[in-house]
């Protein structure tokens, strides 16, 4: 970055190799190639067992709640995101991140991590790019931990 650059007018975005890229332009929108996220597991069912130990009546429960409140938050960045709220984006994607890395939902926590980044900055474009990819993201995640609820 060259002095004089308006910080608030840079955004990061941060690849899957975990290198950053800046960019000047709020309102980049990536190809939708580089809004891969299959490098990351759709779900992890050891991450609650390193967490909180091997206690399956304890997943189950958090289990179940995670995919009560996640539905919710969900359908809040769809609604943000169709207002251009990005201030409600960043906060709902910081907490659903936070909780989809919880439960192993990792595919889950990087989108929401894209999402409450790029609400931050408010780039508005970026987050409706992603949150597009987000009722599929979810229900991958839901239906594998469905199928052990079941």
């Amino acid at each position: 970055m060259t002095m004089g650059t308006n910080i608030s007018q840079t955004t990061a975005f941060h690849k899957a190799d975990n290198s950053t890229t800046i960019l000047n332009d709020l309102n980049y929108q990536p190809d939708r190639s580089a809004l891969d996220f299959s490098e990351f597991p759709v779900w992890n069912a050891t991450t609650l067992t390193h967490l909180v130990g091997d206690n399956p009546p304890m997943h189950l429960r958090l289990l179940e709640k995670f995919l009560a409140s996640a539905q919710n938050q969900v359908d809040i960045i769809h609604s943000a995101a169709a207002s251009g709220d990005t201030v409600t984006l960043h906060k709902v994607a910081h907490a659903l991140k936070s909780a989809a890395r919880t439960v192993g939902t990792m595919q889950l926590g990087e989108l929401c991590h894209e999402i409450e980044s790029a609400g931050k900055t408010g780039n508005i474009k970026y987050c409706i790019t992603l949150a597009a990819q987000l009722n599929d993201v979810f229900e991958a995640a839901a239906e594998k931990i469905k199928h052990i609820l079941n």
